[in-house]
């Protein structure tokens, strides 16, 4: 057995996320607390009330990312080795402090500087240019380049590799309009807006590349035993290269397909995601990827690590 674990992104949200775990183990509620203190942010009002307050990205990052390493740190003592972490998007984030390349301070405190950041950028561009992403389900990635390249739009990028047959796209919702109309005339039914900011992992973000470099810096990575598998370029994080990496996720395309292929390649035979939601997983049964998967979401999840584990060792 080769244990892989990976952690959600933002989106992942729903009302009351985390809170079993919080209630049952105190583990879970010291990260929170811990997280509430660094952030200042009622997360755990948030949690209990839902609402529309997690649809921001200044505070979806915090607040998905303490759920994670909440249920992560009530969980850990039942995992055996992990062989490879990687999240997407912001999961990736998750993935760093669970590896222990950042600490969770640092972390909840990075994403609250990284989450005003872009909130604050996304407001500005909405004035001027309306943008946003759109998920192309149902064909290949190869096939949304060809739409996208049909629309004669210059600013319409591919920006999530989601899986064999989701790809997201950013562009302006002018041209994400035109996208729309390319698809239906082509018979493609599956363009889904989502809601979603901005034009995440795209050259729309490049005016904050910078400033967010220079944040960056303030904050220390260390060397990690449990790898942790970069979105933008498939590497292996490393202290001295991980925040180059971290400034070019901005814009860079989420390669979350390729990294589930590299996690495979790589020996992983099972995958646990952690952290609020199973889009991931789902994702992989939608793909009907050869791989073992298990979603710890909820507390009733923690029952079946054991299973999950013993039935393994036990063939």
């Amino acid at each position: 057995m080769s244990l892989g674990i990976i952690f959600n992104g933002q989106g992942a949200h729903y009302p009351g996320m985390g809170l079993d775990f919080i209630q049952e183990y105190p583990e879970s509620l010291r990260v929170v607390e811990k997280a509430q203190v660094i952030s200042q942010l009622p997360l755990i009002n948030w949690l209990k009330e839902g609402g529309n307050v997690l649809s921001e990205t200044r505070n979806a990052q915090p607040a998905i990312a303490s759920v994670s390493m909440a249920i992560y740190q009530a969980i850990r003592p039942q995992l055996p080795a992990v062989s490879y972490m990687a999240g997407l998007s912001l999961g990736e984030y998750s993935a760093l402090m669970a590896s222990g390349m950042l600490t969770f301070e640092q972390g909840i405190d990075l994403l609250v500087k990284r989450g005003e950041l872009m909130s604050a950028h996304c407001s500005k561009i909405a004035e001027s240019y309306p943008s946003g992403l759109v998920a192309v389900v149902g064909i290949k990635s190869e096939l949304v380049q060809r739409l996208v390249d049909h629309t004669e739009c210059d600013e319409l990028w591919l920006a999530n590799f989601n899986a064999a047959t989701q790809t997201v796209v950013a562009g302006s919702q002018k041209h994400l309009k035109v996208l729309r109309k390319v698809a239906k005339k082509t018979g493609i039914k599956g363009v889904i807006p989502l809601k979603v900011e901005g034009p995440f992992h795209s050259p729309l973000m490049a005016p904050i590349q910078n400033e967010y470099h220079e944040i960056l810096q303030t904050y220390h990575f260390e060397s990690s035993q449990i790898p942790v598998i970069s979105n933008t370029d498939l590497s292996i994080h490393q202290p001295d290269k991980v925040k180059k990496l971290l400034t070019q996720h901005l814009v860079s395309p989420v390669q979350w397909k390729q990294t589930i292929d590299l996690m495979i390649s790589k020996g992983i035979t099972h995958l646990i995601q952690i952290g609020p939601g199973d889009t991931l997983v789902k994702m992989l049964s939608r793909d009907r990827v050869s791989i073992n998967t298990l979603t710890v979401d909820k507390i009733e999840d923690v029952a079946k690590i054991k299973a999950f584990i013993q039935e393994e060792q036990s063939k």
